[in-house]
């Protein structure tokens, strides 16, 4: 009866997962092109790589937003009445890194992490590269 919401679901949770991942990655590319990244033909590889990493960011916040408005459509099928307590709209704003603050000038000890930071699913990840995504 619940398997539609909870496929959905899921694919949500995918896409959130995904865009964590691509957002933390562009970040190590960022770092590594300021830091290593000399000369026109570096920077124009470096720079088609991040175009990549951000095209894969919009297909992701595409993926979680069509989930996200199967759910709405599907909650009365939920087995999870407080689905909305872990999952919440995406907005554009809301896609940035760990240690990205908003253009209102937060200072470094008032910055708001995004929700996708702490909503269910997250987990710390072992991978010492991404461990470091600035």
């Amino acid at each position: 009866m619940g398997y539609e919401w909870r496929l959905r679901y899921g694919q949500a949770q995918d896409a959130l997962h995904d865009l964590r991942q691509h957002i933390l990655w562009r970040s190590h590319l960022y770092q590594f092109k300021r830091r290593n990244v000399h000369g026109q033909i570096a920077n124009t590889r470096a720079q088609a790589m991040i175009s990549s990493v951000e095209r894969k960011i919009n297909n992701d916040k595409v993926q979680y937003r069509m989930a996200y408005k199967a759910l709405l459509a599907l909650q009365t099928m939920s087995d999870r009445p407080n689905w909305q307590n872990e999952l919440y709209p995406l907005k554009d704003e809301d896609v940035s890194g760990v240690s990205e603050g908003t253009d209102s000038g937060q200072s470094e000890g008032r910055r708001k992490l995004s929700w996708i930071w702490t909503a269910s699913g997250v987990h710390a990840t072992t991978e010492k590269g991404m461990q470091e995504g600035k």
